[in-house]
């Protein structure tokens, strides 16, 4: 009886069972699996960042080799020299022209045939591959943005981007990315380049840190448009030191929103003596810096080292010949001088620029000086316009401003409904139509290129506006509006 007893108590003691020990096994394969699957991505995530960093140097260096070779040839001599390039014939190595397009740019040398070498350099294929991770690219559209073709820009990088989704190329994409932000915003498309931004920094939230050192300065540029100076602080903190150009500039920027234009002038004249002096940069429409010191200089009270500035600027900008740059730089040389026939001219100019929202700009500084003039239905007009674009480009500062203006004028302005159908932005419409249609927020994500975060921000937006609580309610809200524009075409 008790051998009996003690064999049972060893049974019991014995250890796991065979179902045990298998799910055992296979939690521990899971494990592993999942510890060698973030190894791997955190491994090659690594390796992608550490070949970007060489290749950028790289670039750097070749450039400086390049930029020699290209003035010692005789091809783009001195602006100073006498000899004409119209007989010249460019070179056809893609690389080579994509590098060439943003020297002429920023040194204004025979500016007219930037867009020409940008075509070239994209003709047979958008300048993707695995190795440049879409940079020579980023070179052709920055240079573009430059001479004020944003709209071409953002076509080549539009197709530089499906080039680097077919291609498996997250690290082109976001590069891609970057500078369609600037073209974005250069054309006053905040929302858009918001998207694409918010698509970056979801990225970045990956664990790619650098992100951040080719998003932060576009972000600074936008919030700052958006009237969101903490969040152009913390974009300005995101930048890695020592690996943006003209940082000065976006300081400045900040400063002088920030009511402190006695350190945006130290900024804006840190970025000039960098920009000019050490790299060469004669062209406005990389930055304005000239523009932007002189404006910090007025609030200061120079009003002559301000005049002198801005008048050095508007000569800068006709040389380069871009409507962009002289249309700011004539408003700033309007502001300073208190010069109306100037803010007049700076409409004009940007009247051919797709520049919208510099446009509004202009035109709401110019129905100022109409209004302060005595020219009170002209400055209604002229106002009402610039309403009219800042709406359209979702420039909530500049919406208010010229909100106070009109009224001022003794007009009575309509402003933007904040319910319904007309309230919601094209991103938000656009959004809602394929949700109604019955895309998932991963499906709508996918084909609109944004993040799964930002598709629920649109339609959480479009649910508050429209006064709905699902998607579900969406396609009524919406048919009627599409059927009342059917019928009056």
């Amino acid at each position: 009886m008790k051998t009996q007893h003690t064999f049972a108590r060893r049974s019991r003691q014995a250890g796991f069972t065979l179902v045990e020990m298998m799910v055992a096994v296979t939690v521990g394969l899971v494990v592993v699996f999942g510890m060698t699957a973030t190894f791997v991505s955190l491994k090659n995530t690594f390796r992608s960042q550490d070949k970007l960093g060489q290749l950028q140097d790289s670039e750097r260096i070749a450039l400086t080799f390049l930029t020699t070779a290209i003035n010692n040839a005789g091809y783009y001599p001195d602006p100073k020299s006498a000899s004409p390039l119209a007989g010249g014939t460019p070179p056809t190595e893609p690389t080579l022209l994509a590098l060439l397009a943003p020297h002429q740019a920023a040194r204004v040398r025979w500016i007219e045939r930037v867009p020409e070498l940008a075509r070239l350099a994209v003709a047979a294929d958008p300048l993707i591959d695995p190795d440049a991770h879409g940079i020579p690219l980023l070179y052709v559209a920055g240079a573009l943005n430059w001479v004020d073709e944003p709209v071409l820009a953002e076509e080549m990088l539009d197709r530089g981007r499906a080039r680097a989704v077919e291609l498996g190329d997250p690290l082109a994409e976001m590069n891609v990315l970057s500078v369609r932000a600037w073209s974005r915003i250069s054309r006053g498309r905040l929302q858009l380049a918001a998207e694409d931004l918010d698509a970056m920094l979801a990225a970045g939230e990956l664990g790619w840190p650098s992100i951040d050192a080719v998003c932060a300065m576009p972000l600074v540029v936008l919030r700052l448009e958006l009237g969101d100076l903490d969040g152009a602080r913390d974009a300005l903190r995101r930048a890695p030191p020592g690996t943006q150009i003209s940082l000065p500039w976006y300081e400045g920027a900040v400063a002088l929103a920030a009511g402190d234009p006695a350190a945006a002038l130290s900024f804006f004249e840190a970025a000039g003596a960098e920009l000019e002096g050490a790299l060469g940069v004669v062209n406005p429409g990389v930055r304005p810096w000239r523009s932007s010191a002189a404006l910090a200089a007025w609030q200061l009270g120079e009003l002559e080292q301000a005049r002198s500035l801005a008048g050095v600027e508007v000569e800068q900008a006709r040389a380069a010949n871009g409507p962009r740059a002289l249309g700011i730089a004539l408003r700033v040389a309007g502001l300073v001088g208190d010069d109306p026939e100037l803010l007049d001219e700076s409409v004009a100019v940007l009247e051919r620029s797709p520049a919208r929202l510099e446009l509004a700009w202009s035109l709401t500084f110019a129905g100022i000086a109409q209004r302060r003039a005595g020219r009170t239905p002209q400055a209604r007009a002229t106002l009402s316009r610039a309403l009219e674009l800042a709406t359209e480009c979702d420039a909530y500062p500049l919406v208010e401003r010229t909100l106070t203006e009109l009224r001022a004028a003794g007009a009575r302005p309509r402003q933007r409904p904040r319910t319904g159908i007309g309230a919601l932005t094209a991103s938000e419409r656009q959004t809602a139509e394929l949700a109604a249609a019955g895309r998932t927020t991963k499906q709508i994500a996918a084909s609109l290129f944004l993040s799964a975060k930002t598709v629920e921000g649109h339609l959480t937006s479009a649910f508050r506006k429209l006064g709905i609580s699902s998607r579900s309610e969406l396609a009524a809200c919406l048919a009627p509006v599409e059927e009342t524009e059917l019928s009056s075409r």
